[in-house]
């Protein structure tokens, strides 16, 4: 995966997993293409001063495979946060951030930088806690797929590996906060023996 389509991804993914630490709320709402097709009103827009209708978009957009048997792009989810759209639940890789999510997404998560999701194992005020909390979500997600009925083996792998990676830069992240040092002012680290003779 390109290395901003990765960390938008990652990002994405961990805004469903640490919801108890940036505290802001997210919806999904199931699309199904099919019933738009039999009352295309039943997707109309209904804000006031918008442009277009939403449905209508994305169901002229065909995108292709899906990772398990059942799954297809007749039935999406829009992700929502705070009412406002950030990405899809799409049968090939899980979620997709929407294009122009950055506008949507205020201020209070540590990993949306630069008016874009980032991946959380570079940002810096992410704490060990949270990723531990990102595996198991990640486990999670992994146990999930292994129930499946795979579609396409192509779209599983690329998600089973994008998933192990991320596990692993989580727990990198945690051995890494443990391992470190703690300086504090004014005493120095000494390596002590305790051997006595009798």
């Amino acid at each position: 995966m390109h290395i901003q389509i990765k960390g938008e991804w990652r990002g994405l993914l961990a805004a469903f997993a640490l919801m108890p630490y940036h505290k802001k709320n997210i919806e999904t709402i199931p699309v199904n293409f099919d019933e738009l097709k039999i009352n295309p009103m039943k997707g109309a827009n209904k804000e006031e001063n918008s442009d277009g209708n939403f449905i209508q978009v994305i169901s002229s957009v065909t995108l292709g495979g899906a990772i398990a048997q059942g799954q297809n792009w007749n039935e999406i989810g829009i992700i929502k946060m705070e009412n406002k759209p950030i990405g899809l639940l799409v049968p090939n890789t899980i979620v997709s951030p929407a294009k122009f999510y950055g506008n949507s997404i205020s201020a209070g998560i540590d990993w949306f930088q630069g008016g874009r999701f980032i991946d959380p194992c570079e940002a810096a005020n992410v704490q060990p806690e949270q990723f531990m909390v990102l595996i198991k979500f990640i486990d999670e997600l992994s146990k999930g797929l292994d129930q499946v009925t795979v579609s396409d083996t192509n779209y599983y792998n690329i998600i089973r590996e994008a998933l192990d990676s991320f596990k692993t830069d989580c727990q990198n992240r945690v051995d890494t906060n443990l391992a470190g040092d703690v300086d504090i002012a004014g005493y120095k680290k000494y390596n002590i023996s305790n051997t006595s003779k009798c």
